[in-house]
């Protein structure tokens, strides 16, 4: 599939470093519907880390003292009851390291006082168990559970959000009613026979928090209310090396919620990127927001062009999502992976499109380069990013990596060998496809000059689901029957149409055997 393509030069200039900015999110998706039929006032959600595919959820105030375990798309996986443990009024749920190194735990927070009257609240800390996302349905204990006890400095109160910081194991409590809600600490190692006082941090910018989670490496904090009619979450950035707190004078990042019938949990998911939502009451959707990020894909490397006349190195990056991406800030580098080494300007990409950033050239040179790849006619645009640091120099057995602006990287691809004039390419997936072919995944060669490549062009596929074209649940010979019977046939909705590009061909030929043999299931 042809796409719009940008061409961004880096040329020589001063070192910019990368600078924070708001997260980018995708539109909030259903992913699932919380199945289990006890599950009618989920207050917290937490994804496993160690689990893949698991998120660990909890009821309200008054049931037993137990979690359950489904897997994303809310299917029912177990019951684990926490011994020793009491419900009073379970309000959210964390996850993340405790007293054993290499241990994840289930932190659960009973802190909720819709009376403001309790003496003591308190933290049951267990660690997890390991959940294997398609088990069936079981039912357990979990033994070793800590208690860990709290009061706050100033006075009893409700709070319905929990946090675990997993650069400090520092728990968090964020009360609700308080006007603006209030962040108190209780800082690592918890004791379990003691009754701790809590510290008294910061205000959040307004109050109802219902629910919190702080990602993966601890540079992002998300909130967010419960309120029907007021129903909003927020995340704060958290520079390396500062305390959690101070993440709360900083930028505040509005993100996007889906209406909820009372949605008081939320968590980041276990990459830490994107967050998950769900409500109380029976049988309540489950929301994914994805991280831009997510879907922003390295799709190409020419590093090592064979043209005498336009010697050009480039890299394609490619955007699989559904919404524009702000790439200000954003940055980039070959192996030695140096963060805020080549920084993006004002630059956006939008959904099915492809940036080449290039070596920065002599005007004449980009447009010779142009030329030859066909590119004259096309929507091609030329940032003037002539501020930026030297282009980082691609060549044989390199890689390119590219930053968010907080430093996080995002993604990368590394290729051991190239061929001289024949770039390397992936698929949309990650998968490497080797040096481009004349006449594959759109390679062709360009005119005037030696190079092969496929500049603009990306592999979009495919699924195991996308090959299985017989819809039996497995890619095997019944597949490759149904390629052949429509094999060079061109027009809508052929079944062989793998790649969806109108035609039944290599490109749909490769698509199979990239999955052969497989099981969908």
């Amino acid at each position: 599939m042809r796409r719009r393509v940008t061409i961004l030069l880096f040329i020589s200039g001063c070192c910019v470093v990368a600078k924070a900015q708001c997260p980018q999110f995708e539109p909030g998706l259903q992913v699932g519907i919380v199945a289990h039929n006890s599950l009618d006032e989920v207050s917290g959600i937490a994804a496993s880390r160690q689990n893949s595919d698991v998120l660990w959820v909890h009821n309200d105030s008054g049931g037993s003292a137990r979690v359950f375990a489904m897997n994303h798309q809310g299917t029912h996986l177990g019951i684990y009851n926490l011994s020793g443990a009491i419900n009073y009024d379970w309000e959210d749920i964390a996850i993340g390291p405790g007293p054993v190194n290499g241990v994840d735990y289930l932190y659960v927070g009973d802190i909720g006082d819709n009376y403001d009257s309790r003496t003591y609240i308190r933290v049951f800390r267990v660690a997890e168990p390991t959940v294997d996302s398609q088990q069936s349905p079981i039912e357990t204990t979990l033994t070793g559970v800590d208690t860990i006890t709290l009061v706050y400095p100033d006075g009893a109160r409700n709070a319905e959000a929990l946090m675990l910081d997993p650069v400090t194991k520092d728990i968090y409590i964020i009360s609700k009613e308080d006007n603006p809600s209030r962040v108190y600490r209780a800082p690592y190692p918890q004791s379990t026979t003691a009754t701790i006082t809590m510290e008294y941090k910061c205000e959040l910018p307004w109050n109802k928090a219902a629910g919190g989670d702080i990602s993966l490496d601890g540079d992002m904090v998300i909130v967010k209310t419960g309120e029907r009619n007021n129903n909003r979450a927020s995340i704060w950035l958290r520079p390396a090396g500062t305390n959690l707190w101070d993440a709360f004078s900083g930028t505040q990042c509005a993100v996007e919620l889906l209406w909820e019938q009372n949605g008081e949990a939320v968590c980041f998911d276990s990459n830490g990127w994107g967050y998950y939502t769900t409500s109380e009451e029976l049988h309540q959707p489950i929301y994914y927001f994805a991280s831009v990020n997510s879907n922003l894909v390295i799709t190409e490397v020419m590093s090592e062009s064979a043209d005498d006349e336009a010697y050009f190195n480039w890299w394609e990056l490619t955007y699989t999502g559904s919404s524009t991406v702000d790439l200000t800030d954003y940055s980039w580098d070959d192996s030695h992976k140096r963060i805020g080494q080549n920084v993006f300007g004002n630059v956006t990409i939008s959904p099915g499109e492809s940036i080449i950033i290039g070596e920065g050239w002599h005007p004449i040179v980009l447009e010779i380069w142009k030329f030859q790849w066909g590119l004259l006619g096309s929507d091609v645009e030329l940032y003037d990013l002539s501020y930026f640091s030297g282009f980082s120099g691609l060549s044989i057995g390199d890689g390119v990596f590219l930053y968010d602006p907080s430093g996080k990287l995002v993604t990368s691809v590394t290729y051991p060998s190239s061929q001289l004039g024949f770039s390397n390419e992936w698929d949309i997936d990650g998968i490497f496809l080797g040096p481009s072919v004349i006449g594959e995944n759109g390679a062709y060669q360009a005119t005037p000059s030696p190079d092969v490549a496929s500049p603009g062009y990306a592999v979009t596929c495919c699924s195991c689901s996308q090959v299985d074209i017989y819809t039996d649940g497995k890619i095997d010979f019944k597949d490759y029957a149904v390629l052949l019977n429509d094999w060079l046939e061109e027009g809508p909705s052929l079944d062989g149409d793998i790649t969806g590009n109108g035609v039944v061909d290599m490109l749909d030929l490769k698509a199979l055997l990239f999955q052969w043999p497989n099981s969908c299931e």
